[in-house]
């Protein structure tokens, strides 16, 4: 017989209240058993001696200190409770009590812990663990800990050679060797090398203390160890120089010199490769060490200085208007001689005119044109001066017969000389000497010793009396330098009326320009014999432009060289003339007659000073 639903509902229902009342009373504890809770708990931990160290982050303690620490402790039960304080290393299992304090807490009360002598052999990091428990009882009902860290004041903690109070009053790290990692330990920086232990680069010149000392052996307290202009990081980091070599190439530059004023490389000795060192570039030869040609000639500096003894800072050395890189490389000719073939023509003049500035013969001799070292205007005009050359002498010859004719001399005696050659009184009881030679010129025989080359005088076309020799050898006394002298006057009596040599006074001096003159009966030859020797000169430059090359000279006066020498270097002192240097040869010219290109060459050169 089934059973109706209700019934089978509350059967189900039975079961479960069974099965729940079953569970609370398991659930449910013992008669007369309280529930277990702690009595007390800490809150925190913290430092309240005088023992500590200002190191840092964290809490540092010196161990020779009184040190004591509050214990915040929280007692649900009013009662006595233990506080101690346990010390050990983090990573150990081993601690040891440096402390234990007992006090009455009711609620919330702060334990003060103190801590006499902290042991010798808790140093270093530490773990400060406070625990409490009921007074009488070992069972601990809470902890708390504390990180810390326990130098000795004698001690080295880190092993860097500085003392562990030392440390602290330089403000260096008691646990860290290098405390700015430059690679120097602390102690050695401040004992040793005297850098500054807390910066990296004592001298701020770029380079790390320790990299200074232990790579370049440089000076970590110096910026610029070599003294060179340079500091040692720029060297090592920029110019690739040695921080300690002032000349790292050894050009006799210093590498702050080469880098900052001249533009050189400081670690290259010769930096624009022309064979000069840069150091003698700037301070031998005042040339420019970046240029390998200063000055644009064609020929390289250390070309100039060394083979061909030119100024490399000239275009021009022998100034003949022609470029030395040219003079050498196209022309053949001497770059330091104007005149390379000594035709008397430079070797400009020799180019622009189409001829040979090397081979010789190019010019006539003896010409004005072979002689002026003058650019003339054009080609053409060269032509006509060339083709006038021969003609030179011949007009030099004619201006001189007009000058000597416009002042006769008084017949009957002699001008007077004013030269060194002047006649002078005869010694007392001595004879006079001649006053006149015999005049046998009438037939035109000459009566000049030494001038046998002296052909008679014969008229041109234009009247005027000419030599034979038209390379002006006409003038020429003997290469000896031996010819007659004037014969010195007898002096007048006292009283006695002037003789027809003497000027009349209040009269006109017939020679008053220092000149003698030629009467009508009287030869140019005998009249140019009684010339001082400086006026033979200064008449050889009149009559050839106001300028000669001193060899001309020689030509002209038929004198020694020596003697061309010695009259001319007198003349010049005295400023009646100039003698410039041009190449091997001198140029010889009036004040007011020096060629442009001339001038320039005595202002750079100096005088000559050759014989």
């Amino acid at each position: 017989m089934t059973e109706p639903p209700s019934r089978r509902l509350l059967a189900l229902l039975a079961v479960i209240a069974v099965v729940s009342g079953a569970l609370a009373v398991a659930a449910a504890p013992a008669a007369g058993t309280p529930a277990v809770r702690e009595p007390a708990g800490i809150d925190d931990v913290r430092y309240v001696g005088a023992g500590s160290a200002p190191v840092g982050d964290g809490l540092t303690l010196w161990r020779e200190g009184d040190h004591a620490f509050a214990v915040s402790v929280t007692a649900d039960d009013p009662g006595r409770y233990e506080v101690c304080l346990d010390a050990g290393p983090p990573d150990a299992n081993r601690s040891t009590t440096v402390g234990c304090s007992t006090e009455r807490v009711n609620g919330t009360a702060n334990v003060t812990v103190a801590v006499d002598g902290w042991p010798a052999n808790a140093t270093g990091s530490q773990v400060l663990t406070a625990r409490v428990s009921e007074a009488g009882s070992n069972a601990t009902l809470a902890t708390a800990d504390l990180d810390l860290r326990v130098l000795a004041r004698d001690g080295d903690a880190d092993g860097d050679g500085l003392p562990n109070e030392r440390e602290v009053d330089l403000g260096t790290d008691p646990f860290t060797a290098d405390t700015d990692g430059d690679g120097l330990a602390d102690g050695a920086e401040v004992n040793t090398h005297g850098t500054d232990p807390l910066v990296a680069d004592t001298d701020g010149d770029g380079l790390a203390d320790g990299i200074e000392l232990d790579t370049y052996g440089s000076n970590p307290t110096a910026t610029d160890t070599d003294d060179d202009g340079l500091a040692d990081g720029a060297e090592v980091n920029e110019h690739g120089t040695d921080p300690t070599n002032p000349d790292t190439d050894g050009d006799n530059l210093a590498d702050g010199a080469e880098v900052t004023e001249y533009g050189t490389s400081p670690t290259v000795a010769d930096t624009d490769g022309d064979g000069l060192a840069d150091g003698a570039e700037v301070n031998v030869h005042g040339t420019d060490p970046t240029s390998p040609d200063t000055d644009g000639d064609g020929l390289s500096d250390a070309a100039e200085v060394n083979e061909y003894g030119t100024n490399p800072n000239a275009r021009d050395t022998d100034g003949d208007d022609l470029a030395d890189g040219e003079e050498v490389n196209a022309h053949g000719t001497d770059p330091t001689d104007p005149d390379s073939d000594d035709d008397g023509t430079p070797d400009g003049v020799e180019v622009r005119a189409g001829t040979d500035p090397s081979g010789g013969g190019d010019a006539a001799d003896g010409s004005t044109f072979g002689r002026l070292p003058v650019e003339p205007a054009s080609a053409a005009a060269l032509l006509v001066v060339a083709a006038l050359a021969a003609a030179g002498v011949a007009a030099a010859v004619r201006r001189w017969r007009r000058r000597t004719a416009a002042d006769p001399i008084p017949a009957g005696g002699d001008a007077a000389v004013p030269d060194e050659r002047a006649a002078s009184p005869a010694e007392p009881n001595e004879p006079a000497a001649a006053t006149a030679a015999p005049d046998d010129e009438a037939d035109g025989e000459s009566t000049h010793p030494g001038r046998a080359d002296v052909a008679a005088v014969g008229g041109d076309d234009d009247g005027d009396p000419t030599p034979s020799n038209a390379t002006g050898t006409a003038w020429a006394a003997d290469d000896a330098d031996e010819r007659t002298e004037p014969a010195p006057a007898t002096p007048a009596a006292e009283g006695s009326a002037p003789s027809p040599t003497e000027p009349v006074a209040g009269g006109d001096d017939p020679s008053a320009d220092g000149s003698p003159s030629p009467d009508d009966g009287e030869s140019a030859v005998a009249v140019y014999d009684r010339l001082s020797d400086e006026e033979r000169i200064l008449r050889a430059l009149e009559d050839n432009g106001g300028h000669l090359p001193q060899s001309r000279i020689v030509e002209e006066t038929g004198w020694s060289k020596s003697k061309v020498s010695r009259v001319l270097s007198r003349m010049d002192e005295a400023g009646s003339l100039h003698k410039i240097a041009l190449g091997r040869q001198n140029l010889i010219a009036l004040p007011d007659s020096v060629p442009e290109a001339a001038r320039r060459r005595d202002e750079f050169d100096g005088p000559a000073d050759r014989p």
